[in-house]
């Protein structure tokens, strides 16, 4: 899980950086080469740019795609990035080449994708690769000490800079993320809301990224205005905290349950026909009933809709909602799909 966590964080950043790769081999890099003094190497300089071409396609691939496909690419380009760029120093002719500069949008875009360990990962290859760029690959005649004293000054200190503008950045985002995430929880229950549905089902996308078949459960506790008159609120809202909990045992990774409101719950079951998740449902309903089995004798009415690609994700759960109401008209206690 950690692992796709951070696959779909680097996505979304891939895929504009991957935007900015193409417009430097396929804009940039021919007009500098174009006006350009150095002409030696230029056959080298072309195989570069070609293996480039390659290593941004499979990198877009694995940014656009929905499959997940060469994901494991999108961590290698802490790498990849810097040995690409040193190599187009190298045949630029090392330090009089300014692709050096190159180097410190690489160390802002590590920095931003990997932290403080991608920051000191690029600082440290950038030094040595363009060190060794420096002093093997520069023409005698160019070579020129203080200035390489000078370029390694800047990389380093502007490093630190890009290292804290991007610390705050990222510190930003996550209390941004941090109040989003509370704004679509339920208090009471710590499931997610009915704004988190909304959220999550615009376009139904989430949810068409099953694959397969999934289904729509609407459980409702039996007589919960009863149960609150009866007992008390605080008691009421124990009912509800037990059923979250039930419900989040029973539930797989892939699944998705919310407090849809008061005292009803949606749960979206992944790869389910209208049978399976029948299965589930009923487990559900089960488990909470012999929860309360020797005192209050509380139920639940449940409705299933398998889901309709035809139809909007409110008008699937509208559907679940219509066949819980016929589960309570007809006795409640049961689950009607």
């Amino acid at each position: 899980m950690e692992k796709a966590e951070r696959v779909f964080r680097y996505k979304n950043l891939e895929k504009r950086f991957t935007i900015f790769r193409w417009v430097l081999l396929i804009i940039i890099s021919p007009i500098s080469f174009s006006i350009s003094e150095y002409t030696e190497n230029n056959h080298y300089l072309i195989l570069a740019v070609l293996i480039y071409c390659i290593y941004n396609l499979f990198v877009t691939i694995a940014a656009y795609s929905k499959k997940n496909r060469f994901s494991s690419i999108l961590e290698t380009t802490i790498y990849a990035d810097v040995l690409l760029i040193s190599i187009l120093l190298f045949i630029r002719g090392g330090m009089r080449s300014d692709v050096f500069f190159l180097y410190f949008l690489i160390i802002s875009y590590n920095g931003a994708k990997f932290g403080y360990k991608g920051t000191i990962s690029s600082i440290i290859q950038t030094v040595i690769y363009f060190s060794i760029s420096a002093f093997m690959f520069t023409p005698q005649d160019v070579f020129s000490f203080n200035r390489y004293i000078i370029r390694i000054s800047y990389i380093v200190m502007t490093s630190y800079v890009i290292y804290q503008v991007n610390k705050i950045v990222y510190e930003s985002y996550n209390r941004e993320k941090q109040a989003k995430c509370l704004a679509m929880k339920d208090f009471l229950t710590n499931l997610p809301n009915r704004l988190s549905l909304s959220e999550c089902s615009a376009g139904n996308q989430k949810f068409e990224e099953f694959g397969q078949t999934f289904s729509i459960v609407m459980f409702d506790v039996d007589d919960f205005k009863q149960i609150n008159d009866s007992n008390g609120h605080i008691y009421g809202d124990s009912v509800l905290v037990k059923l979250a909990t039930i419900i989040s045992n029973n539930i797989s990774s892939n699944d998705f349950a919310c407090r849809f409101g008061g005292e009803e719950f949606v749960i979206i079951f992944a790869n389910s026909d209208i049978k399976k998740a029948t299965t589930k449902a009923n487990k559900i309903r089960v488990e909470f009933k012999k929860e309360y089995s020797l005192s209050d004798k509380i139920t639940l009415s449940g409705g299933i809709s398998e889901y309709n690609h035809s139809y909007s994700m409110i008008e699937n759960i509208n559907d679940a909602d219509k066949k819980m109401y016929i589960a309570k008209k007809t006795g409640k206690d049961k689950i009607v799909g």
